[in-house]
């Protein structure tokens, strides 16, 4: 008994260390052959700026200051980040606002009203909370001089959809949502956030069929606009460097921030 023990254990050993070896052989064939698009060098128009759009600071759910959110912007070569910290609004958040280490630093606010998260931009701090009930909170940040995106409307907290009134985007891509939702094709890769980011956040993402066809849907009754978000919490460099925007803009960037 104890021989067949014995055999028992050294063959679940070497069966392990086979699995072992498949993974690290597997993981750095793919590091290896991992490859992203590059364009040409080209000069740099001055009417072309990144940023990022949907992220959290310590003024909600998020990890960071937004002096740090911001330092890390920029180390990404990044020109802007627009806040969307929960609140209705959240008047930290939006008194935060400005250029910080050479980033236009925009803040919003996520709000969570009766059919899920609707994210505030542009707006004028309204002189009361803005509503609870979706549609009268759409209506309210127009009033206040702003838009309103309905925020990763099939996952986290969906979107019960109803008469769709007075809202100005929906999310088609979320990276939060993305990486929750495709945890177990993410784990595999966990390793490479040490050495290459890029390739492990990549993994998470998949086809948004579900998004576009509503905004497919959507545009038939009226234009609207879609949006990425990258919601970040945590991992702010990498999530930076793997997903922003590009804004081609009319004229160059103001470095005062009323103007711009």
């Amino acid at each position: 008994m104890k021989i067949d023990l014995k055999l028992s254990k050294k063959k679940i050993l070497i069966i392990l260390l086979a699995f072992v070896s498949i993974y690290i052989l597997w993981f750095f064939l793919n590091i290896l052959t991992f490859r992203t698009y590059k364009s040409l060098p080209t000069e740099a128009d001055p009417l072309e700026i990144q940023g990022v759009y949907h992220l959290h600071t310590q003024f909600s759910d998020g990890r960071k200051s937004v002096d740090d959110i911001a330092k890390i912007a920029s180390q990404a070569d990044l020109d802007f980040i627009i806040i969307t910290d929960h609140g209705s609004p959240n008047y930290e958040s939006y008194a935060s606002q400005g250029w910080k280490e050479g980033v236009l630093v925009l803040a919003g606010s996520e709000l969570s009203v009766s059919r899920g998260h609707l994210v505030a931009l542009g707006f004028n701090l309204p002189s009361r909370k803005f509503s609870q009930k979706a549609e009268h909170a759409a209506y309210e940040i127009e009033g206040a001089g702003g838009f309103s995106i309905i925020a990763h409307p099939y996952s986290k907290t969906n979107w019960s959809w109803g008469e769709f009134i007075g809202y100005s985007g929906i999310e088609i891509m979320n990276a939060d949502s993305m990486l929750r939702r495709n945890i177990f094709a993410f784990l595999p890769s966990l390793p490479a956030l040490l050495f290459n980011p890029k390739y492990a956040f990549l993994k998470s993402l998949d086809n948004p069929y579900r998004n576009l066809r509503k905004w497919d849907e959507l545009n038939s009754i009226h234009p609207i606009y879609s949006y990425f978000g990258t919601d970040a919490h945590l991992f702010y460099r990498p999530l930076f460097e793997s997903f922003h925007l590009h804004l081609l803009l009319q004229t160059s960037l103001s470095k005062d921030f009323n103007e711009a």
